[in-house]
């Protein structure tokens, strides 16, 4: 699933924002882990804020969060 979650992340490389830069190395470092956390837990460890991530999940194409982890597990 990660291969269609690095697909996507092609797509929209060039519109990444340094935020979102340090969600995707947190992303791909620690799939798990973020697909157990909540936002803010998520936020906190990344040292991002929760609309940075929330921009960045709409900027991948999906709803809210559940669904951006829903598709890389």
């Amino acid at each position: 699933k990660l291969a269609l979650f690095e697909k996507q992340l092609t797509n929209v490389k060039d519109a990444l924002t340094k935020s979102d830069q340090k969600i995707v190395s947190y992303l791909k470092e620690h799939p798990d882990k973020f697909t157990r956390m909540s936002i803010t837990d998520i936020s906190e460890d990344i040292g991002t804020s929760i609309a940075a991530i929330t921009r960045f999940v709409k900027k991948m194409g999906y709803d809210k969060l559940q669904d951006l982890k829903l598709a890389i597990t």
